[in-house]
């Protein structure tokens, strides 16, 4: 719990991680992104990224992608769809 420096009200920490991982969601389902772009794109830091993504990964919503013939071997990041993938 947190307290609101203004009124002191008592918040639970869970609504900022909700909205954090919605708000990494809804940008991947507007446009295929790399963890890097993404970061770039939502200014939230890689290791956040990285644990939030995981979590939609449980929650079977994303997948990764990976590119075996690039340098690198760099990983796209794509929502499931329901009927198959996107």
């Amino acid at each position: 719990m947190m307290k609101c420096p203004y009124c002191n009200k008592e918040i639970p920490k869970e609504i900022f991680a909700n909205s954090t991982k919605d708000m990494l969601y809804d940008e991947i389902t507007k446009d295929i992104h790399s963890i890097a772009s993404l970061c770039r794109k939502t200014g939230i830091k890689r290791s956040s990224a990285i644990y939030y993504l995981n979590q939609l990964i449980l929650e079977d919503k994303i997948f990764y992608e990976k590119l075996s013939n690039l340098q690198g071997k760099p990983s796209l990041i794509r929502v499931k769809d329901l009927g198959g993938f996107a």
